[in-house]
């Protein structure tokens, strides 16, 4: 039995543009995040010596968590482009959509409650 998303993914025009725009866009921030992660952690700590602060805990897990939901986006992208090219099942293909689009609901929550935190002190 083949899902609405299932049955969407067998539309090459459709999971290649999916494809194309989920890996653009997952791209784009894991190259942001890896040059911004080697000069907060590498780069200005050795320039600016001891009076450097590393950033606070939960930043560090917002990145981690936005670096793995990029990851995330390049493999569903690659099963969106597989459906797309081979015609293959899109079974793992919209699973790993589906996660995709939690994971990204599951960011914005995570930054609101960072938000949150920040303004009530924590």
């Amino acid at each position: 039995m083949q899902t609405r998303l299932q049955r969407a993914l067998h539309n090459r025009w459709f999971a290649g543009i999916a494809a194309l725009a989920i890996g653009y866009g997952s791209a784009r921030i894991m190259l942001f995040l890896v040059d911004d992660a080697y000069y907060i952690y590498h780069v200005y700590p050795q320039a600016k010596g001891a009076e450097f602060k590393l950033p606070e805990l939960r930043y560090t897990f917002g990145q981690v968590a936005a670096f793995l939901w990029s990851v995330l986006g390049m493999c569903t992208a690659v099963l969106a482009a597989r459906c797309s090219f081979f015609r293959t099942q899109a079974k793992w293909a919209a699973r790993s959509l589906i996660a995709f689009a939690l994971g990204f609901v599951l960011l914005v929550v995570g930054f609101v409650v960072g938000m949150a935190m920040r303004d009530f002190g924590f």
